[in-house]
């Protein structure tokens, strides 16, 4: 079966991480393929604490499972050549003309390091531009270092701790709608009523979080820049449990533009640059990216 992408599938290699990523895995791969990479991604699920939500929910039939990946974009991480991690967008359709992304799962099994895990969201995000073009992006998520990778690979994000300007908060209305609509209610399973147009949270979602999640403000993963941490912690609620430790109780949900503009960006273009792709016709490409952004004219001596 065809998707009609110029790009339905490719790999990478960054240091000592193999990366693969399949745009819709059963349309565009065959039989023995899909089988392969999907043992795989039940790989990586069942190591540590198995998620059993969304796809990997034990309760929904086979058929579900198939028009899942007719809608998702996979990325699995490779070490050693072993399945280590994977993360999923999930295509949510056109909304207001655009393409409208969520980021959807991540999960590692390893610690590969706070940085690198923009590694896969990076090819994952150059794959959707040149089969999209200019697109917007949701993410949901009570990790700071997640929260912190969105607004980097993002602009105009609502809300970050770089900008609360409530002018962008209203033209993401319609992708707000859509997102609950299509992924959270249907596939996370939460209740519209919980979603807060305002403050752009599921109020509650964490307050009885499903298996493989940690919920414990202290062990969560933080990011590296001390104002997302602060922002996140500040932005959702926060209770004590039991054991007097302070469990987040909500999800943030931001959405943002993605465009070649942020791919030749200082914090995302050096480590572009060094993942080695498949196809050799990047390698124009990513030299065109790295003119996006003139260079710094030294100062004149005064």
């Amino acid at each position: 079966m065809s998707t009609g992408l110029t790009i339905s599938s490719w790999q990478a290699n960054y240091e000592d991480l193999s990366l693969k990523w399949v745009w819709y895995p059963s349309l565009s791969l065959g039989a023995t393929e899909l089988a392969y990479f999907m043992r795989d991604v039940h790989e990586v699920n069942l190591a540590g604490a198995p998620l059993d939500y969304g796809f990997f929910d034990p309760k929904i039939s086979d058929k579900e499972r198939k028009a899942f990946l007719e809608r998702t974009i996979w990325c699995l991480v490779y070490q050693d050549r072993k399945p280590i991690g994977l993360i999923y967008n999930y295509d949510l359709g056109v909304v207001d003309g655009q393409r409208l992304i969520h980021l959807g799962l991540v999960k590692l099994n390893k610690n590969i390091g706070k940085d690198m895990i923009k590694v896969p969201y990076i090819g994952v995000a150059l794959g959707n531009l040149v089969n999209f073009g200019p697109y917007l992006a949701t993410n949901v998520s009570h990790l700071p270092i997640i929260v912190d990778m969105f607004t980097w690979l993002c602009h105009d994000v609502y809300p970050a701790f770089e900008t609360q300007d409530s002018a962008i908060r209203k033209q993401y209305l319609g992708a707000l709608e859509c997102l609950t609509k299509e992924y959270l209610v249907p596939v996370l399973g939460y209740d519209p009523k919980a979603v807060c147009s305002r403050s752009f949270t599921v109020r509650g979602s964490l307050a009885k979080p499903s298996a493989g999640f940690s919920t414990e403000w202290e062990t969560i993963p933080k990011s590296t820049t001390f104002l997302c941490n602060l922002f996140v912690k500040e932005w959702l609620t926060m209770k004590p449990d039991a054991n007097g430790r302070m469990q987040v109780q909500d999800d943030l949900i931001q959405i943002g533009k993605v465009d070649y503009r942020a791919m030749g960006e200082s914090r995302i273009y050096p480590v572009l640059s060094q993942m080695q792709f498949e196809k050799l016709g990047f390698t124009r490409t990513l030299a065109d990216l790295a003119r996006i952004w003139p260079k710094k004219q030294k100062q004149k001596a005064s």
